[in-house]
Parts: C-alpha cells; structure tokens; sequence
C-alpha cells in the first residue's frame, strides 16, 4: 500500500543491504524511508571470562640453622693413651715415622641436634669442614671416609685412642687434597633426619683419610677443629620443615 508517495513495507519484512539480508519494518507513523535504513551492526557476543586459577601454594623453603660442634678431638695410635680435645686441629690419615712406626690417626666430631623440633623433615644437611694448611712435605691426596659412631658416651675431654668407639656405617667419603686450607662438605642429611627421627643414637660421627698418592705412602690429612672459633672449626648446617 502507498503512503505519502512510497511504499511502506510490511512489518515482518525483510530489505537486502550491502547483500546481506536484514529484518525491516515499517515505520508505522509514516515518514519511513527503506533507502535510508542503516542496519545496526550486530554486538559482539563477551567472551566468557576465564575462571580463576587457584594459584598452588609454593613449599616452604624450610628453616635452616648452624650448628656448631659439643665435642670434637682426634686420637693416635703412636699415643694411645694422650687426649688431643684441646688442639687446633682434627687430625687423620697416616705417618710414618720411620722403622715401622707408623702412627694412625682418627677423627671425632658430635652435634648437639636437640635444638631441632622432634618429628620435623630434615629436607638438608651438610657437614661443613675446612682442611688445615699442611705445610710440609706431607701434601697427600687423600680419600676421607665419614662414618657413624658406635658409641654415644665419648667426649672430647677424655677421649684417647684406648678408649675411643669404634665406627658404625659408612656414610660418605671424598677425595681430598690437602696441601692447602679448603672447605668441604659431606651430605649427611639421612644422618640427622635419623637423629632427630630417633630411629639413630647420635654418637657423632668419625673421620678416617686413607692415602691415595703421596711420598713415603704418607696421608697426613688435618682439618681445623672448633677450638680454632665458628669460622674455620666444624659446623652443621641443617634445613628442616615442621
């Protein structure tokens, strides 16, 4: 039907723009021009928000604390019944003084771990040690073994070679060289888990060196003890979680 001239289309139909067909409908007032009609451009549907992903607590990186030794001293075949709990230095290895006298020498070392919570996780634990400048000829290359100890009632006051534990296990070893003063470490974490766990007695632990190379198959092999103060004597460095 015609109004004013143009024809109105009918509600519901369609009118084709650009090619595309859109719905048209007429204006019912009048005054409705269908060349005029501009098609409203169609929203864009919001894309979904990305629900939240529940951020995974990191571990806690533990606490870590150092300890630093109740008792350490070393003992000598050659004087078996002497005790070297006030000296400098922690002496192992081997010399040999000529017409077969050869004098052995063995370490001891004992923490105090009581400061650590019963029950906690030892998620690390190194022995911290720094070898003693030898400056003789004596300058082995030296494998030194760290082992449990048999036995808890020693201390560095009265220890001598007569009295003196004997090993438990093997824990470690390394190869050292100590012809200069160098730290190193030995992973005795399952160690003191087990002390702190009591499933272990701790009686400390004992340090054997065996040469490897060296003139007049020698293996002279100190470390510094802890009469010697907290930066150069032994120290355990443990980290535990709760």
């Amino acid at each position: 039907m015609k109004r004013n001239g143009l024809v109105a289309l009918l509600a519901g139909a369609t009118l084709s723009v650009g090619g595309c067909i859109v719905p048209y409908y007429a204006d019912q007032s009048g005054g409705s021009d269908p060349n005029s009609y501009t098609p409203s451009t169609p929203s864009t549907p919001s894309t979904p928000s990305t629900p939240n992903t529940p951020s995974t607590p990191s571990p806690s990186s533990g606490k870590t604390i150092t300890l630093y030794p109740s008792d350490d001293a070393y003992t000598s075949t050659l004087s078996p019944e002497k005790n070297y709990g006030s000296g400098g230095t922690l002496n192992t290895g081997k010399v040999n003084f000529g017409a077969g006298r050869d004098d052995y020498y063995t370490a001891f070392i004992k923490f105090n771990v009581g400061s650590i919570p019963r029950g906690a996780t030892i998620t690390d634990a190194e022995l911290l040690l720094t070898t003693a400048f030898n400056n003789t000829d004596l300058k082995p290359i030296g494998t030194t073994t760290l082992s449990y100890v048999n036995d808890q009632s020693w201390n560095e006051g009265s220890l001598t070679w007569l009295n003196s534990p004997s090993s438990g296990i093997y824990i470690a070893a390394r190869q050292i060289k100590f012809d200069v003063a160098s730290s190193v470490e030995f992973d005795v974490t399952t160690a003191v888990n087990r002390w702190v766990s009591g499933s272990t007695t701790n009686c400390g632990f004992m340090l054997s060196t065996r040469n490897l190379a060296n003139v007049n198959n020698n293996a002279y092999a100190p470390f510094y003890s802890s009469e010697l103060g907290t930066g150069s004597g032994p120290r355990l460095e443990v980290t535990y979680k709760n």
